[in-house]
């Protein structure tokens, strides 16, 4: 009787046990197969994306970093390296641009005064006319819709000084650009660079993005020098040795080699043979002189005499020449920084954002410096919750190769953004679309389904490429992410085809 009982006890936590695992078994079965598919499509989908990059080739000798977050929840979808400081090229104006945005507002306008000392009488200006700059980038820009072009500002400008009566100036024309630092350029920027467009460093007094075209008289002869013919617009006191080629086809491949306020220059390399003209971009090295040369030139053209020279406030100041109380007359107004930051993502200029970064330094420290701006702007940001262990800021724009930033820093950002509504919505419409506009227009041609979904910064230098943005995933959620890569072995055409690869692949999720 106890055998029996004990045996049928045994059968019954047999059963309960047998139960219990069946149970378990089928209530495990369906909640896998009704579970939403695409949050296992996104892991699936996310680390072969993440692998097959990483496992390249191409990139086995270099460093990979990638952060992938719901830009909405804060969650990590997909990282690898995500906290490794790497060189950020270009994404480095997601950091400055977004901060501008949030510290000096979207209706932000640069100002640039018309001033003069001594007086006025019976038409004559006894003393100088003095052009004012507080960093304006856009002033006779070339390049932007909207704003009237370099000679338009000067006509603009001459019309002003007529309108107070003068006809005769007995002094100078006077670029004053102190309300940034002197140095236009940084320390960490390539030689290579300077004296190229993309080099353009900012001053006070910024006029025609401080860039010029070098033109020349193409030779059909290979390894013949080409002819230098002019400079358009014209940079004053400014020389160039040409030790340029001619080569089969490539394009241009030749450099401007020139210091800030240097006079002489040396342009290297080579561009196409053939028989019409070719135009290459070089940075004017010393910007509130070429406004001062410019207008002065105006001035004379519309029939204002002006019995001195062009000058600069620094080369006054050198001079320990004093100048009398100023009167402000007029004030020019820049578009709207939330305009100039859309440029300035869209077409990756360098000098929008490091006149953006010196205008915060401006605002909130009196002081419009390069030092100064990066200081405030990593506050700013850890102020807003980032951890900037691991973030060097050595410029606004990206430019220099001793830039660190971390694809989590770019991606917790970017989710910060899209927070604030009135921060995203601004920020978000500044960023290029793929396969649309700016730095991504014509890409992803072979992957439409991301045509349109993702907005993103692109950063290129040598040996770098790196995409930080937004992407609209098919199941609706808006994704941030931050790619960067450092010393790949192939060519940037080669490797933003695997970047446009791996952005697709967010898309799908």
């Amino acid at each position: 009787m106890k055998f029996n009982n004990l045996t049928n006890r045994c059968r019954g936590l047999y059963l309960m046990l047998y139960k219990t695992i069946y149970y378990f078994i089928f209530y495990f079965t369906f909640f896998v197969l009704s579970f939403t598919p695409s949050v296992w499509a996104q892991k699936f989908t996310m680390d072969n994306a993440i692998q097959r990059l990483i496992t390249d080739s191409v990139l086995r000798s270099g460093q990979v970093g990638i952060c992938i977050m719901d830009a909405r929840t804060g969650e990590i979808l997909g990282s690898h390296n995500s906290t490794m400081s790497l060189i950020p090229a270009s994404n480095m104006k997601i950091v400055t641009t977004a901060a501008g945005l949030k510290i000096l507002g979207g209706d932000f306008t640069f100002k640039t005064e018309l001033q003069y000392d001594g007086y006025i009488k019976d038409s004559v200006l006894s003393g100088n006319i003095i052009i004012k700059g507080y960093g304006d980038p856009t002033l006779g820009s070339p390049k932007m819709d909207n704003v009237l072009i370099m000679q338009g500002v000067l006509d603009s400008f001459a019309q002003e000084i007529k309108r107070l009566g003068i006809n005769k100036i007995t002094g100078k024309i006077i670029g004053d650009g102190t309300a940034f630092e002197k140095e236009t350029a940084l320390s960490t920027w390539l030689w290579g660079d300077l004296g190229n467009y993309y080099g353009a460093g900012p001053s006070g007094l910024n006029l025609n993005e401080n860039m010029y075209e070098l033109n020349f008289v193409q030779n059909p002869t290979i390894g013949s020098p080409p002819s230098v013919v002019n400079f358009t617009p014209h940079v004053p006191d400014f020389t160039m040795y040409n030790e340029v080629t001619s080569a089969s086809g490539g394009g241009d491949n030749s450099y401007i080699y020139a210091a800030p306020y240097a006079q002489v220059g040396v342009v290297r390399g080579t561009i196409p043979a053939g028989y019409g003209l070719f135009k290459i971009n070089g940075s004017v090295p010393d910007p509130p002189y070429f406004a001062a040369w410019h207008l002065h030139r105006t001035l004379r053209e519309k029939g204002v005499e002006v019995k001195d020279s062009a000058a600069t406030q620094i080369w006054l100041e050198h001079k320990s020449v004093d100048l009398n109380p100023r009167k402000t007359f007029f004030t020019w107004q820049s578009v709207r920084l939330s305009t100039i930051v859309e440029h300035a993502n869209l077409e990756s200029v360098n000098l929008y954002c490091e006149s953006i970064l010196r205008a915060i330094a401006l605002q909130e420290k009196g002081q419009g410096s390069n030092d100064v701006g990066t200081d405030v702007v990593k506050k700013f940001w850890q102020s807003q919750g980032v951890n900037t262990d691991g973030m060097f800021m050595q410029d606004g724009s990206g430019l220099s190769p001793r830039n660190g930033l971390t694809p989590f820093q770019l991606t917790s950002m970017l989710r910060i953004i899209a927070a604030d509504n009135q921060w995203f919505m601004p920020f978000y419409q500044s960023l290029p679309e793929s396969g649309l506009t700016g730095t991504m227009k014509g890409m992803f041609k072979n992957y439409p389904i991301a045509i349109g979904k993702i907005r993103a910064k692109s950063g290129t230098i040598t040996r770098t490429r790196a995409f930080s943005g937004y992407a609209n995933t098919l199941d609706g959620r808006l994704i941030a992410f931050s790619v960067i890569l450092n010393n790949f072995t192939c060519s940037q055409n080669d490797i933003r085809k695997r970047l446009e690869q791996f952005m697709a692949d967010l898309v799908k999720l």
